[in-house]
């Protein structure tokens, strides 16, 4: 039942994630936190063919302090308080602000792992879309777009920004919870941490589709 219960609240996440995405303006919440200048403004960040080290800043303080980063945020730190996972002794609701605190701090560092790696490798920590049509073409482009990343001449090469971010969380959440954690959860969630990002690009690739289908939902 409480399996149930998780599955329907990350379905529902999902679909007002969705609804919020396609509602949301070029400027996101983030924005007054980012200097105002050409080279970071959002249309810059999105239509740049390469971002430099001040874009990829601008870019993650947007991503950082974003609604989305904060509601994906709570609802992973619901999820853990409700299994209690990692597992805290005399665990209570009380404690949830605790359990946010730490999975803000991992994301936060998870994506500073990535942006810096990423600036290192010369790798985009933009989402783009495919130009398939088909849906498992398109499913395949998603998903090869983590373990790969283009070059200056268009050839596909491993990408690392991905595996930097998931370990740079893994660890961050070890050194919260040392009682209860160990090497081999840490690599566990470091590899879960890495499914995400397939997770996020194919919901990247039909974001459209569940725009349409929450609006749908949503305006009838």
């Amino acid at each position: 039942m409480r399996a149930l219960h998780l599955f329907s609240c990350g379905l529902t996440c999902v679909l007002f994630s969705a609804l919020a995405y396609g509602q949301q303006p070029a400027d996101s919440t983030a924005h007054s936190l980012v200097p105002e200048n050409a080279s970071c403004s959002s249309f810059a960040l999105q239509t740049a063919p390469n971002l430099n080290l001040k874009q990829r800043g601008c870019y993650f303080v947007r991503q950082v302090f974003s609604p989305q980063f904060a509601v994906s945020t709570g609802f992973m730190a619901v999820v853990d308080q409700s299994l209690n996972s990692p597992w805290v002794k005399h665990e209570r609701w009380s404690k949830f602000p605790h359990r946010f605190e730490i999975f803000y701090a991992r994301h936060a560092a998870q994506d500073a792992a990535e942006y810096l790696v990423g600036y290192l490798h010369h790798e985009d920590p933009r989402l783009h879309r495919s130009v398939q049509t088909e849906v498992w073409k398109r499913t395949g482009t998603a998903l090869l777009s983590v373990v790969t990343s283009p070059n200056e001449d268009g050839n596909l090469r491993p990408a690392f920004a991905p595996i930097a971010g998931s370990l740079s969380s893994a660890f961050v959440g070890t050194l919260m919870y040392r009682h209860s954690e160990t090497l081999p959860t840490t690599m566990i969630k470091a590899a879960g941490i890495y499914g995400f990002y397939f997770a996020r690009a194919v919901f990247n690739e039909f974001r459209p589709d569940l725009t349409s289908m929450a609006h749908q939902i949503f305006h009838r």
